[in-house]
């Protein structure tokens, strides 16, 4: 009886020893597995804030080249008949190179949204309006950036401030934060100061200069200079002008040589 005793004891051990090593491989598993859902977690999170990050460091680009384009449309299309450039639709520049804002406001006044459909598609309104464009459903991110221009207290110096979001810019605002966080949504904010650059070292004597002569082909022709001062002149030439003379007869009569 002692010894048959003994033995169902060993068995019973035993069956302890396998059901708490059972329960530390499951608490292993279950911790290996937590930790693979924080791993993907933190890996959208990332993937998300990249692609934020990218789409505001491109607006920066985009904006920079816009300060440098020609007339643009409201869509920042290259339009030759628009009126103004990006740059004079939203600053003014005064003779001492000093960079004002035409509109005094901390919300972007262009932006642009990359869609899945129709790519790039930007507003750049008169009125500094960014309206939250309706896009249809995709499968990828639609990211958007709003570029805000800033006065600086520094001559020459405009303030660039792109503000992205993997979504819509309505859709990352402060107001939706709660909403934003709970679909996933990412924001990042970049911002670069640009310094205003003479494409010549030394400005040109007239706004036409030439070293020889200028054929106008019988065309009608402006100086595109504002009220130019009277001693000033439209157009310095070496040589007789062959067709049609300027048409400001006291920049006519003022027709100097080069030196």
């Amino acid at each position: 009886m002692i010894a048959r005793s003994a033995h169902r004891q060993r068995g019973a051990a035993t069956l302890v020893v396998v059901m708490v090593l059972f329960l530390i491989m499951a608490m292993m598993a279950a911790y290996a597995n937590r930790n693979l859902i924080f791993e993907q977690r933190i890996a959208s999170n990332y993937y998300r804030s990249g692609i934020a990050l990218e789409t505001a460091e491109a607006g920066i680009d985009w904006a920079l080249g816009k300060l440098n384009a020609g007339s643009i449309d409201a869509l920042c299309v290259a339009d030759g008949a628009a009126a103004t450039s990006f740059r004079d639709r939203y600053l003014a520049i005064g003779a001492d190179h000093t960079i004002t804002t035409q509109l005094n406001r901390l919300t972007p006044i262009a932006g642009c949204i990359d869609t899945a459909a129709q790519g790039l598609v930007c507003q750049c309104r008169a009125d500094g309006v960014v309206a939250t464009p309706a896009v249809a459903a995709a499968t990828q991110f639609q990211p958007m950036f709003g570029v805000a221009l800033r006065n600086v207290n520094r001559p020459g110096v405009v303030r660039v401030q792109v503000t992205a979001c993997t979504s819509t810019l309505t859709a990352c605002s402060p107001a939706q934060e709660a909403n934003a966080a709970a679909a996933g949504l990412a924001r990042s904010v970049v911002t670069v100061d640009f310094a205003l650059l003479s494409a010549l070292k030394v400005p040109p004597a007239a706004p036409l200069t030439v070293r020889e002569s200028v054929d106008l082909e019988f065309r009608a022709w402006a100086c595109t200079t504002p009220r130019p001062a009277p001693t000033a002149c439209c157009c310095k030439v070496a040589a007789p002008t062959q067709g049609r003379p300027v048409d400001r007869p006291r920049c006519q009569a003022r027709r100097c040589a080069l030196r």
